[in-house]
């Protein structure tokens, strides 16, 4: 058996050593981590990579949320928003006033044709939230549904997120009512919805479309998509979820929905901050309005 010598000047842990121009492991992986502009992102991307992991290997069926960044839009707008609302729900009082006045002096007059104008009245602030958001986020900031948290997320996992959140938002609000009731403080019931809003189809037809479609889309937009991130720049997450969700519990407008729908803000937003998605309130939102509005019928038809 033969050996092949070593030449004179080569060392012995020659054939350990890398070649001189060859990259190692750690400024490869750097090289790989290197943005287009020439900025190493390796740390950001590596926590990334960690989150997603640990992550998925504990709540598998949710997605990944991204990383909270800072928005264009300020607390202030927030604010300016706040009292534009307020403005034009004091409005919006006063004129339903009115017409509930003149429809009791006017008693030939049916009220059940009312209904349908009261219903289109009480969207008026809708179209003032979605109006705000407009123009702060995408006249003046030139933004656009993605900065507000439209991200896609699957069909499979958005079904889940929904019924389990709906199921959660229903928990809430039978076991507030209940409690109301057993302490004997009736006027933080939550209120029956009026028996006009059954009265015939078209009246449902606009109860349908304002309650299911409209209501959930633009208000998740509002507190969750567009107030919500701006105060959480400004004083933090938690103040901003406190202050977000007490806003959607007092937009309703009732004595008896601050307290339960405060708290379901609160669920609403641990939704959107675990997905990173505003599907995924908007699909909770939805599934809750539209079991309310079915029992709301069929408790009115069967009664």
């Amino acid at each position: 058996m033969t050996t092949n010598p070593r030449l004179p000047d080569q060392p012995e842990n020659a054939g350990s050593e890398a070649a001189p121009d060859q990259p190692n492991n750690s400024e490869m992986a750097q090289g790989q981590d290197a943005m287009p502009g020439g900025d190493v992102a390796a740390p950001e991307r590596f926590a990334q990579r960690t989150l997603e992991s640990a992550w998925q290997s504990r709540i598998p069926f949710l997605p990944v949320p991204p990383t909270e960044r800072p928005v264009k839009w300020t607390s202030q707008d927030v604010w300016q928003s706040i009292i534009v609302l307020v403005t034009t729900i004091v409005a919006l009082f006063i004129t339903i006033s009115i017409v509930v006045i003149i429809i009791s002096i006017w008693s030939n007059f049916d009220e059940t044709a009312a209904t349908p104008f009261l219903l289109l009245l009480n969207q008026v602030p809708q179209a003032a939230m979605l109006g705000l958001v407009i123009y702060f986020v995408i006249l003046r900031e030139r933004g656009w549904l993605s900065d507000l948290g439209f991200h896609s997320i699957p069909w499979r996992q958005l079904g889940i997120i929904a019924v389990v959140g709906a199921l959660a938002l229903w928990a809430v609000v039978i076991i507030y009512t209940l409690g109301a009731q057993a302490v004997g403080l009736d006027f933080l019931v939550p209120p029956d919805l009026p028996p006009e809003f059954a009265s015939g189809v078209p009246i449902i037809i606009i109860l349908f479309v304002s309650t299911v479609l409209v209501a959930p889309v633009v208000e998740e937009m509002y507190f969750r998509g567009f107030a919500y991130p701006a105060l959480r720049d400004r004083y933090g997450a938690p103040v901003a979820a406190l202050i977000t969700s007490g806003l959607f519990g007092l937009a309703h407008i009732s004595f008896g929905l601050i307290i339960p729908l405060s708290i379901v803000g609160l669920i609403l937003l641990a939704a959107f901050r675990l997905t990173g998605s505003l599907w995924a309130n908007i699909g909770i939102h939805m599934l809750y309005n539209l079991t309310v509005v079915i029992a709301f019928l069929a408790l009115t038809w069967y009664a």
